[in-house]
């Protein structure tokens, strides 16, 4: 008995995926998917939109296991029927309001200040 109380320990030591990195991973997946449907313009997108919901991942968890959240992501969305392109549009909306951000910020800092 006391030969897998370690394994019991480390096994309780994991825990469930947060909702919300749940939802970054189905962008995560969706990105993945639009991204190699085969046009170019596209698949750059998908890189960015891709990479920021893992870097937004990787900041709330520095060592979270993808491919236990893409298995736990696939199962809550099968298990609760989530649309698709419903999940992609959030997603979508969510990245182009960052990148707006990103390109605002930009500007405020290359724009000259006036006297």
């Amino acid at each position: 008995m006391l030969s897998i109380l370690p394994f019991l320990l480390m096994q309780a030591a994991t825990p469930a995926p947060s909702p919300v990195d749940l939802s970054d991973t189905r962008c995560v997946f969706l990105f993945g998917y639009f991204g190699s449907r085969g046009n170019p313009t596209q698949e750059a997108q998908a890189k960015l939109g891709t990479m920021y919901f893992v870097g937004k991942i990787r900041a709330r968890n520095p060592s979270a296991d993808f491919g236990k959240l893409l298995a736990a992501a696939t199962a809550e969305a099968k298990r609760s029927n989530i649309n698709a392109p419903i999940e992609g549009a959030r997603c979508e909306r969510e990245y182009q309001a960052a990148a707006m951000d990103l390109t605002n910020g930009a500007k405020a800092v290359n724009t000259p200040a006036k006297p």
